[in-house]
């Protein structure tokens, strides 16, 4: 019971400092001002994704059209 406390608290710490360090500058750096003066290499940077992640996205999407198939399947 002692290291579930243990983890929720520092689970709680740490998600208090991400969100007062890390997260509280977000809305001024996507305002709208802001991202205008993007270039065009720059919001393609922020927005791409990496090449890892979209392969694992692929891979993602059809083990779920597979799982959803064999469950069809099951329920004939």
């Amino acid at each position: 019971m002692l290291r579930i406390l243990g983890l929720t608290l520092i689970y709680n710490v740490c998600k208090q400092v991400i969100e007062r360090h890390l997260l509280r500058h977000l809305p001024d750096i996507f305002s709208p001002r802001i991202v205008a003066m993007y270039t065009d290499d720059e919001l393609e940077r922020i927005a791409i994704e990496s090449p890892g992640v979209v392969e694992k996205e692929k891979q993602l999407r059809e083990k779920l059209a597979n799982l959803k198939a064999g469950l069809e399947d099951l329920r004939k």
